[in-house]
C-alpha cells in the first residue's frame, strides 16, 4: 500500500521540475484575503490483488505569498472483490470497530503514513468508509520543521516545494500536471 502514497508524491514531484523555470508570481487579490483552492486528480490503481481508483485532492489555503495550510486527501477505492473480503473480515470479528481500526493501522503502516505523525506540523487521519480507504494529511507550514522533514520519503519533496515556491506557482504547476480545480 506504500505505493498509494508514493503515487501522490510522484504526482506532486513532477511539479518541482515544471516550476524551476517560472517566476514566483503573486496574486492580484488583497493581501488580507485568505484564499482556499481545491484541486483533484483521479488515478487508476493496479496492485497485485487490488484494482481500483485513487482520488487525490489537494487543498491549498494561502494569504498573498504565505501558505496557511496544505491538505492532501487520498481516497483509494478498491475492487468490489477486495471490498467484499474486507467486509467479510470485519464481520467475522466480535469487535468490529477494533477490526476496522486494525485494518486502518495496517494500511497506514504498509503505506508509511503512520510515520508522518512523527513530524511537527503534520496531522494524519485515516478511515475505512466501506467503499474506500481515506487518508487526510494536513501540513501546517508555520509548524513544520522543514529541515527535519526534508529527508522524509513521503513528504520531503512536497514540503520543499511549500518552502520554495509561492502558492500561485504551486497551483499553476498542479494544473499543468492534470489536477483540475474543484469549484
Amino acid at each position: 500500500m506504500k505505493k498509494f502514497l508514493l503515487l501522490v508524491v510522484a504526482g506532486l514531484l513532477v511539479l518541482v521540475g515544471c516550476g524551476n523555470s517560472q517566476s514566483k508570481g503573486g496574486n492580484s487579490l488583497s493581501k488580507d484575503s485568505v484564499i482556499t483552492r481545491t484541486f483533484k486528480i483521479d488515478r487508476d490503481v493496479d496492485e497485485v490483488d487490488v484494482v481500483g481508483k485513487q482520488e487525490i485532492t489537494v487543498t491549498v489555503s494561502y494569504q498573498g505569498k504565505k501558505y496557511k495550510k496544505v491538505s492532501i486527501k487520498l481516497a483509494t477505492h478498491v475492487s468490489d472483490e477486495f471490498k467484499a473480503e474486507i467486509k467479510k473480515m470485519i464481520d467475522a470479528e466480535d469487535d468490529k470497530e477494533g477490526a476496522k481500526q486494525a485494518l486502518i493501522e495496517g494500511y497506514e503502516g504498509e503505506g508509511g503514513i503512520d510515520e508522518l505523525r512523527d513530524y511537527d506540523g503534520i496531522t494524519v487521519t485515516s478511515d475505512w468508509t466501506g467503499e474506500a480507504m481515506v487518508s487526510e494529511i494536513e501540513i501546517d507550514p508555520d509548524k513544520v520543521d522543514f529541515d527535519d522533514i526534508k529527508n522524509s520519503e513521503d513528504l520531503g519533496e512536497i514540503c520543499k516545494m511549500i518552502k520554495t515556491y509561492s502558492p500561485t506557482l504551486f497551483i499553476k504547476n498542479m494544473e499543468k500536471n492534470g489536477f483540475k480545480e474543484v469549484k
